[in-house]
């Protein structure tokens, strides 16, 4: 089963999409989290397409949009920054672990690209994330969004306290706090407080926004239990999606299984 639904967070309305395995709950969950001027859908319905895979094998998904992007409320150019994505999976969390057909025991973080930073970053993850996958995650934020993603030029006018828009080929507007908000977060110091969450990354060789060198040193400066998978696509694997979500589902049913089994 599918269904819409909505919770708050940073006093706005989030909108998501729910699924739920057939047969008697609760079962275990998994959240996703889309990359950096992404939505739930993702690119090429990459999200749909997990989510009902992921469902067809017994586990529950929740994908939603960050306030600002997607369906949700709020402006992409002020909502969008990771001090206010790391409180919207907060907000996330707390809404999943709050449905009687989940249990709020066995629930997974999949983050694709800035949303794999915001899953390595969040405080709630190693509390309540009992199973972590990354795809194409940003690890050097600074570099990735100066050098790539926002550009050199663009980087400096946020510095410079201006707004810009019209970033990668997109038709976005951001504002100077989504910089000095970035340069907060180290996400290799967050991810070596990760000691006992089970966390597989998967990254594309062919990935032209983080290359795959950057995956290695996330792997590396895990401490806890990790694997890594090289995939021979790019950033959204767009002809391999079908061997990560495989990978990704048989991570999280080996890692949610209930406890008591």
């Amino acid at each position: 089963m599918e269904k819409a639904v909505q919770f708050e967070s940073r006093g706005k309305r989030v909108h998501g999409v729910i699924h739920l395995p057939e047969g008697a709950g609760p079962y275990p969950c998994v959240i996703i989290c889309h990359g950096f001027t992404g939505d739930h859908i993702g690119a090429n319905r990459m999200f749909v397409r997990f989510s009902r895979e992921a469902c067809s094998q017994g586990l529950a998904v929740l994908r939603f949009d960050f306030v600002g992007s997607g369906d949700s409320e709020g402006d992409f150019d002020r909502d969008t920054h990771l001090t206010g994505w790391i409180q919207d999976l907060g907000a996330a969390l707390n809404f999943v672990c709050r449905q009687p057909e989940i249990d709020a025991t066995r629930i997974g973080l999949l983050g694709l690209s800035f949303g794999g930073s915001t899953v390595i970053c969040a405080p709630e993850t190693g509390l309540k994330g009992r199973a972590v996958v990354i795809w194409s995650g940003v690890v050097h934020l600074r570099d990735s969004f100066r050098d790539t993603i926002l550009g050199g030029d663009k980087w400096d006018l946020l510095l410079q306290g201006k707004s810009i828009k019209n970033f990668y080929n997109k038709g976005f507007a951001l504002a100077p706090s989504f910089v000095e908000d970035l340069l907060k977060y180290d996400v290799l110091r967050e991810a070596s407080r990760l000691r006992k969450t089970p966390i597989l990354i998967i990254h594309g060789t062919k990935d032209a926004v983080v290359p795959s060198d950057h995956a290695k040193e996330l792997f590396e400066t895990l401490p806890g239990p990790k694997r890594i998978e090289f995939i021979g696509d790019d950033h959204v694997f767009t002809d391999r999606l079908s061997q990560a979500t495989a990978l990704t589902v048989d991570w999280f049913k080996s890692h949610l299984a209930d406890r008591g089994a």
